[in-house]
């Protein structure tokens, strides 16, 4: 007869297999990005560097520390259902790690929204109140850690409900306020674009930061989803392991999409060259009056940050 630790095992070292699995699968992607970062961008800003590096270095001792914690559960606790019911300390150490992490990325990609809209209140705003609410669940996180810690004790979570519902709850609400604000922003910059290569470019860059939005969304949706419905077991950890790793790939995903946002321009730039070749090579010749040549010349110039189009007649006589 299969005794109730049996039973539940399952729920809990089949969480923590799965959740060290995909931790160190993010991290491979993360490294990836971030060599790809440091050989595209060398003479990048201090401060970005500093961002880039700090995540990294965070990423790193999460994973040993979460690969402790897998390695207590399935291997060094095996058969002794005390290894189940009772948190390491190794464990602690993953909500202090993503709090600090989701603080960085979600302050980060404030900033950046102030910065294309730094002369519009309502989105000087938006980023205000992005910030608060990263610092809100990120000190949540950060603190319920601790109380972790305190306790030991996989039952004794569930009384701490309200603290986590705080964290992965604002955790979300950020995530989708990010997406949102940048999602507005390249909205209006299109309908505000005369040139159609220009919309085609705001259109890629609205379909990427959807995609990389809805990523962090579905996954604290599911984490907050999990949380409260299976408390006292593992099932949570999953999608809370990897939320961190997450957020560290979509900021790299987004600091390396310049280069391809720079590729895209390149096109529209190499395009418009042309257009502007072939039009001021159009010599359009009167006839010829008292030995007199009239000749039009007809340049059409595109700006692109400016969103404007000029043409400008220049006869010459």
């Amino acid at each position: 007869m299969a005794s109730p630790a049996g039973t539940i095992a399952p729920l809990f070292a089949g969480p923590a297999f799965v959740a060290s699995i995909l931790n160190w699968g993010l991290l491979g992607v993360l490294c990836l990005q971030i060599y790809a970062f440091s050989t595209s961008f060398p003479n990048e800003r201090l401060g970005i560097r500093i961002f880039v590096y700090t995540l990294l270095v965070l990423e790193l001792c999460q994973t040993i520390f979460s690969t402790i914690w897998a390695w207590d559960v399935l291997v060094g606790g095996w058969g002794d259902p005390e290894a189940i019911t009772h948190l390491s300390w190794s464990a602690i150490t993953i909500p202090v790690t993503e709090g600090i992490v989701s603080i960085i990325v979600q302050t980060f990609f404030a900033w950046r929204i102030f910065v294309l809209r730094r002369r519009n209140w309502l989105f000087g705003g938006v980023a205000v109140l992005i910030v608060l609410i990263a610092f809100m669940q990120g000190l949540s996180a950060i603190v319920n850690g601790i109380r972790f810690a305190l306790s030991l004790s996989v039952p004794e979570l569930k009384g701490y409900r309200i603290g986590v519902s705080i964290w992965l709850a604002g955790s979300l609400g950020v995530d989708f306020l990010i997406a949102a604000s940048m999602v507005t922003i390249l909205v209006q910059a299109k309908t505000n674009s005369a040139f159609k290569k220009t919309e085609t470019l705001i259109t890629k860059l609205i379909v990427h930061t959807v995609e990389t939005g809805v990523i962090t969304v579905i996954t604290a949706t599911v984490d907050l989803a999990l949380y409260l419905k299976f408390p006292n077991n593992f099932m949570h950890i999953v999608p809370a392991l990897i939320l961190g790793k997450l957020y560290s790939n979509i900021a790299l995903a987004n600091l390396n999409g310049r280069l391809r946002h720079r590729a895209w321009g390149s096109d529209q730039t190499a395009g418009s060259g042309t257009q502007h070749r072939e039009i001021d090579n159009r010599h359009f010749s009167m006839p010829r009056v008292d030995k007199t040549i009239i000749n039009i010349q007809t340049s059409i110039t595109e700006e692109r940050d400016g969103d404007s189009f000029k043409a400008s007649p220049s006869p010459e006589v």
